[in-house]
């Protein structure tokens, strides 16, 4: 996507701004850990055991929970409608 100039900047300052918010906007994720880990260090008690975060219950079930859902968000339906034909085989692995 093209982000354009940014009001109020000198161009070269506009086209480095752009290029920043671009790469901010490409690695989200690893930004978002590192800043994850810059969080745990500076206030660690939020996620002790017993904490506000309840990681012992959060952790366990929620983030479980959560990564299912949203791997199940990213399927395509054709595909999901598809295995149901192997039903056999799903019966036979789920009982065994």
């Amino acid at each position: 996507p093209a982000y354009g100039r940014l009001k109020g900047l000198p161009g070269a300052w506009a086209n480095k701004a752009a290029r920043a918010t671009r790469a901010l906007l490409k690695h989200w994720f690893l930004l978002g850990t590192g800043l994850s880990i810059v969080w745990a260090q500076v206030w660690p008690w939020l996620g002790a055991d017993g904490g506000p975060l309840w990681p012992e219950v959060t952790v366990k079930y929620g983030a479980v929970v959560s990564i299912f859902f949203i791997s199940g968000l990213t399927m395509r339906t054709e595909t999901m409608l598809g295995t149901i034909k192997d039903w056999r085989q799903h019966a036979f692995i789920q009982g065994f």
